[in-house]
């Protein structure tokens, strides 16, 4: 099966393939360990998108299904066997700047919060990167483009709470995410009843306004868009918990955040009791 048939069964329609020497390499352990045998030649880089509509998530929307490496590590997988040229697939953990990648490949622009934005997708994709040791004939190769930034329409910098795009504050979606927090963070998290990640940015962004739902099925299935107490023990209990973006940082980080917001809920309820 050649690549670009395998990215239509998926329905992976965001991408773009350049040559290797456009990529930054950012992570030289990585690259070695990754690539001991044969350098690629070329980057395939593509975009996940994530977004769903009819959500109303209290996590950050790229939570809500389930943990999108999982998906990349059985995507990795298949695409070897389709194609004997695949070396590696990577998101997030990359030995390359894969933003900067997608930027020369065409893919989007620089957003002020820093994010990818497509023009179909919007910021609301995860970047990834099949690296090859050789060019499919059905994927054309892009000579590559000069990175370019967003209209600086501002909107992303106005709508953030705490000025983390100005540099006054540090990110919601940090703090959320941090095993030990102070205090007036764990105050800050609940004044802006932050559970995990932050997306006040990316909503605020006028580039993602009516977007399309993912065509990829696994961003549409097994969401949790809503995160309790109740729903944390089930998912620990089934040993769901681990296939969660949220897992990473074990349960007490996450349980730490549901309570802190949960007392806000009981304190509203005492209050309509009283």
């Amino acid at each position: 099966m050649s690549l670009l048939e395998f990215f239509r069964r998926e329905a992976i329609d965001a991408y773009s393939m350049v040559d290797f020497s456009l990529c930054r390499v950012k992570n030289e352990s990585l690259f070695s360990r990754l690539f001991s045998d044969a350098s690629p030649k070329f980057a395939l880089v593509f975009l996940l998108p994530y977004f769903a509509s009819g959500v109303c998530p209290t996590l950050s929307r790229y939570a809500v299904a389930e943990d999108y490496h999982l998906y990349v590590k059985d995507l990795e997988t298949r695409m070897k066997a389709a194609d004997g040229s695949v070396l590696a697939v990577c998101a997030d953990h990359s030995p390359i700047d894969e933003r900067d990648a997608a930027l020369r490949a065409g893919l989007g622009v620089r957003g002020k919060n820093g994010l990818l934005i497509h023009p179909k997708y919007g910021s609301f994709c995860f970047v990834a990167t099949a690296f090859l040791k050789d060019a499919p004939e059905d994927v054309p190769l892009t000579s590559g483009v000069a990175p370019r930034d967003c209209e600086d329409c501002g909107a992303c910098l106005a709508a953030c709470p705490v000025g983390a795009l100005s540099g006054e504050g540090e990110c919601l979606s940090a703090l959320s995410q941090k095993k030990n927090v102070a205090k007036e963070e764990l105050e800050l998290l609940k004044k802006h009843r932050v559970l995990w990640g932050c997306d006040v940015c990316q909503d605020a962004c006028p580039h993602n306004r009516d977007l399309p739902d993912t065509p990829v099925a696994f961003f549409r299935e097994k969401l949790i868009p809503v995160l309790t107490s109740r729903k944390l023990d089930a998912l620990l209990a089934t040993g769901e918990f681990s296939r969660r973006a949220y897992a990473w940082r074990g349960e007490a980080t996450i349980r730490r955040n549901l309570e802190n917001l949960e007392e806000i809920d009981a304190k509203k309820d005492e209050e309509r009791r009283a």
